[in-house]
């Protein structure tokens, strides 16, 4: 329900307002009335406005003049102004206040709930949008881009504060992700950016409004409240109880001097323990790096970079060695993990690296949810080092596969552009004579050719043009037009750009 608060200095038509309007269809509430602006102002230190209605014409202070200072209190309010005067001196003020509304009196009650009606949809329109604006404010904050002052001030045109003096920032990290995503039967399989939002509604449920998605499967959740950790904990088994997914969250250590993007990074170190201290539960900084398991954890990560290196290259030798030190590496923690949390960690970093590339673990060939569950019941290292260096084989395998195709597809390619040099040809052209959409066709030759399509386009009509130019029968224009160049004046400056000579001058040298 919107807040609605009602001012005019004569009783009757405040009467008549709060009596004959239907707000409760409109979805809102009348939260206080007052017959000046003074009390008007008092009223609104009180409640929280969404809406003004309010007379312009009153004695010592206007309608006017207390919108200006409701504006300073509540910036995304809206107002409705109700006046006897039809005087284009009142309208004009009310324009420059950003006004929702002007009604003059005496009016038709279908003309005020009108003018409301337009304020309501106004108003779910920002509702809808208000999560994501906090959250690009939220986001901007983490990474250093607004100071504190800024962040606060950005927190009020949504009706936020920020109360703490030294708060700290946690990250919620949505577990199993690579189950969701290989479950076409999950609830959220497709659909973890809404899940990412669940995970929003739940911190605000649990008191902690200013949290924001990071990605598809991160939440950074602000926290100014003292007894945040309690809290926390809570959120974890909320999200358990009522979602078909659980959460682990990382917690950074509280800053002293606003500037929170420290505790920012240290809840995402904080998630890097998730390997040894499991799922489903809070880890706070402090606590991991008294145990020391961030070096193991950046130790990990590089194995991980290397065999995910090797694997790219078809190097299956490196492949071999990456895996042998990294189970190496585990067998050394042995006692601090089981080793089914082990084989799940694994499993995930596989699962995220083949993702880059456009690829689903359950594309590897012989990978079902009956390898899954084998794998689940495996209890040694040294068996969990065979399933895994057979998946790295098959993942390296299909991947180099995927690149010959995709060289001969990029050959493909350029035969067809060159057939058809002097035609119009675009991105978009080319992407669907291949059945492939322009964005992801655009990336992928990037990624193939090293050099965007539209410069190759160039490339290939400038090159051919040179072979024109060499027949003198041909007038610089014509050769223009038959690589495509619509227009004179850009072909000779593209071919300046190539060759460093005009057309016209690289013709005399032929």
């Amino acid at each position: 329900m919107y807040q609605v608060l009602l001012v005019d200095d004569d009783r009757i038509d405040l009467e008549g307002l709060v009596r004959l309007i239907p707000w409760e269809r409109l979805r809102m509430q009348v939260c206080a009335v007052a017959s000046d602006a003074y009390e008007a102002l008092d009223l609104a230190a009180v409640h929280p406005v969404d809406i003004l209605v309010t007379d312009i014409k009153m004695p010592i202070m206007t309608g006017l003049e207390l919108a200006e200072r409701i504006v300073k209190l509540y910036p995304a309010v809206s107002i409705l102004f109700v006046s006897a005067y039809e005087d284009f001196h009142f309208a004009k003020q009310a324009i420059a206040l950003n006004a929702s509304g002007y009604v003059t009196k005496p009016y038709d009650n279908r003309e005020l709930v009108s003018a409301l009606e337009r304020i309501q949809g106004e108003l779910d329109k920002e509702r809808q949008r208000q999560p994501m604006l906090v959250g690009e404010t939220i986001r901007q904050w983490l990474e250093g881009m607004l100071d504190r002052q800024a962040f606060a001030a950005g927190l009020r045109e949504y009706g936020l504060t920020l109360g703490a003096r030294h708060p700290a920032v946690a990250i919620a990290e949505m577990d199993d992700l690579w189950q969701i995503n290989a479950d076409p039967a999950h609830p959220f399989h497709g659909r973890i950016g809404e899940a990412a939002w669940q995970i929003v509604r739940a911190c605000g449920e649990a008191g902690m409004p200013l949290a924001c998605p990071l990605d598809n499967h991160r939440v950074a959740v602000v926290l100014d409240r003292p007894d945040y950790a309690e809290a926390l904990t809570e959120l974890v088994k909320t999200v358990e109880a009522r979602e078909p997914f659980t959460i682990t969250v990382g917690i950074g250590a509280p800053v002293e001097d606003g500037d929170v993007r420290g505790s920012y990074l240290q809840a995402a170190e904080a998630l890097t323990c998730k390997l040894f201290y499991g799922k489903n539960r809070t880890i706070d900084i402090r606590m991991a790096k008294s145990n020391n398991h961030q070096s193991n954890a950046s130790d990990l990560d590089g194995l991980f970079e290397g065999l995910f290196v090797a694997a790219s290259g078809y190097d299956l030798p490196r492949i071999d060695d990456g895996v042998e030190a990294l189970f190496r590496y585990a067998a050394e923690l042995n006692g601090r993990i089981r080793a089914n949390h082990f084989a799940m960690f694994v499993l995930s970093k596989l699962d995220a690296y083949l993702n880059t590339l456009n690829v689903e673990l359950l594309d590897l060939p012989g990978t079902d949810w009956q390898a899954f569950d084998v794998l689940a019941r495996l209890e040694t290292i040294a068996e969990m080092k065979i399933w895994f260096r057979r998946r790295m084989f098959e993942a390296s395998e299909l991947l180099h596969k995927r690149k010959l195709k995709k060289g001969r597809l990029i050959e493909e390619v350029e035969a067809f552009v060159r057939e058809r040099l002097s035609d119009r040809l675009t991105l978009r052209d080319v992407a669907d004579r291949f059945a492939f959409s322009p964005n992801y066709f655009g990336q992928m030759f990037r990624e193939e050719t090293g050099e965007k399509f539209n410069d190759f386009l160039t490339r290939l009509r400038i090159e051919k043009a040179r072979e024109l130019l060499r027949d003198p029968k041909l007038k610089v224009f014509e050769v223009a037009h038959q690589v495509g160049f619509k227009k004179i004046a850009n072909f000779s400056v593209q071919f300046k750009m190539a060759y460093g000579l005009s057309p016209g001058d690289y013709r005399k040298q032929c």
